[in-house]
């Protein structure tokens, strides 16, 4: 399967960013996606790309090198009129000192919240909640019932009455038939300690899935001990939103076929240039389409990657239950070294690709490398 193993939860990942516990090697273009942290989106509003430093701050610059030699009266000024005031700085040191230390002793200790105020930062278990999970010392429930409406998020409220530190996350979310690869739970609790978290989705994904109405929403919620990153808990969650009886699921057209083989479907469905960053007008997104028609989780990955016939850093990253679909970005960034300086100079992707059973660790598939006409044709 996957070359590396995410040093953090320990599963196979492609050496950029894990899709199990979402762990990312940071880079230079960390704006640019959505990145997390144990779940927790990590929003930036208007990314600014700052240049970076090149010069070698060891190498002196030639004028500092030319003239270090030469005598300077006003250097010699500077001298004396340091060592003439040093009993003055002196004196000037010890009062501010003595006053510090005067301001230190009278300053009032911090008074401790009021019982009240205490009570109040206290997280408790929704009246009407959903439980979730209530074994092995663990209680996950949500503030939700099936029909509320769903706005984005639901929150979640974890009670921790075990010896470990845990948190909350999930894996495999499926909406209305559709993967989303960038949603996420998260809840953080110490040891008898009540705490709430969030799950969320990202409305991006939502939009490309063109999804209106949310059917149904499930996905896998995992218990990890915080400290060892051990699973501990798995468990089955749907929420069913309100929605229009009779609501019919938007089919997407799949586009430019570039792969249809044994069960799986993987199409080109254009690009899209990043306009909200106008100096740089090369970075955008492919958009593909994606369909597991088999009855296994498939892993969907990227071994090599070549754009206009070079190497370039694009990956195809995507895990999917059976008989689902998803619609995944391949990020387009970085491409100064390939002279690629604006998003028509684009010609052609190429992805090497491995696809495989997601529970077993087995390789499936290893298609011929598949190349995308960005502009069609």
């Amino acid at each position: 399967m996957a070359t590396y193993k995410c040093p953090s939860c320990g599963k196979p990942y492609n050496g950029k960013k894990c899709r199990s516990c979402l762990y990312e090697t940071f880079t230079e273009e960390i704006t640019h996606g959505l990145h997390t942290h144990r779940g927790e989106p990590l929003v930036i509003d208007e990314p600014v790309r700052r240049p970076i430093r090149r010069k070698n701050p060891f190498v002196w610059d030639k004028r500092t090198r030319n003239s270090k030699n030469k005598f300077s009266w006003v250097g010699v000024a500077l001298v004396l009129i340091i060592v003439l005031a040093g009993p003055v700085l002196a004196g000037l040191l010890e009062a501010a000192e003595s006053i510090g230390s005067a301001v230190s002793v009278a300053a009032p200790e911090p008074e401790p919240l009021p019982d009240h105020l205490l009570e109040q930062m206290e997280v408790e278990m929704p009246v009407n909640a959903t439980v979730l999970l209530d074994r092995d010392g663990i209680r996950v429930a949500a503030d939700w019932q099936d029909g509320d409406e769903f706005d984005g998020q639901i929150r979640l409220v974890l009670e921790n009455n075990t010896d470990r530190p845990l948190w909350l996350t999930t894996e495999s979310i499926v909406v209305n038939g559709f993967v989303m690869q960038y949603g996420s739970l998260f809840a953080l609790a110490d040891p008898g300690q009540t705490e709430e978290g969030y799950f969320y989705l990202d409305e991006q994904e939502v939009m490309d899935a063109g999804i209106t109405q949310f059917q149904e929403i499930s996905f896998q919620m995992q218990v990890v001990d915080d400290e060892t990153y051990d699973l501990l808990l798995t468990q089955p969650v749907t929420f069913r939103p309100q929605c229009e009886e009779g609501y019919v699921q938007e089919t997407l057209q799949p586009g430019t076929v570039l792969l249809d083989q044994d069960g799986v479907l993987l199409s080109y469905q254009g690009y899209e240039p990043d306009y909200s960053l106008p100096e740089e007008p090369c970075y955008g997104s492919l958009k593909l389409y994606l369909e597991n028609n088999t009855d296994y989780p498939l892993e969907i990955y990227s071994l090599e990657s070549q754009v206009n016939g070079k190497d370039g850093e694009v990956y195809l990253w995507a895990d999917l239950p059976a008989h689902t679909r998803s619609v995944v970005r391949l990020s387009l960034y970085d491409l100064e070294n390939l002279k690629i300086t604006s998003w028509d100079q684009l010609e052609t992707v190429t992805l090497t690709l491995e696809i495989g059973d997601w529970d077993t660790e087995q390789l499936l598939l290893t298609p011929e490398p598949i190349t995308i006409a960005v502009h069609g044709g």
